[in-house]
């Protein structure tokens, strides 16, 4: 069981690690610890049931700010998406300059 708590503590680490650059990634992960974590506490015991409620009550805090991060980043690509279709159907909108 300790091996499982670390492996979540792991992920939990990695998906903060991914909150900025990739916060898709780290909405995965925390969604994967959350999942993890709930079976698995219905089988854990003692000081392990602890450990396993603390992650839980940290990955559903986190993952609140991580998909906040999602929807932001998220909106800022498709802003860029709709000013590059913008930018090329104003390029394509002017002839083709003659070659010389």
């Amino acid at each position: 069981m300790s091996e499982a708590i670390e492996k979540l503590r792991r992920m939990l680490a990695q998906a903060q690690k991914f909150a900025i650059e990739t916060p898709m990634e780290a909405v995965a992960r925390i969604k994967l610890v959350q999942s993890e974590a709930s079976a698995l506490l219905s089988t854990a015991r003692g000081d392990e049931r602890e450990d396993l409620e603390s992650i839980l009550a940290m990955a559903k805090a986190r993952r609140e700010n991580y998909e906040r991060e999602l929807k932001a980043w998220d909106s800022e690509v498709r802003q860029r998406a709709d000013q590059f279709v913008a930018n090329e159907q104003a390029r394509l909108g002017h002839p083709l300059p003659r070659k010389i």
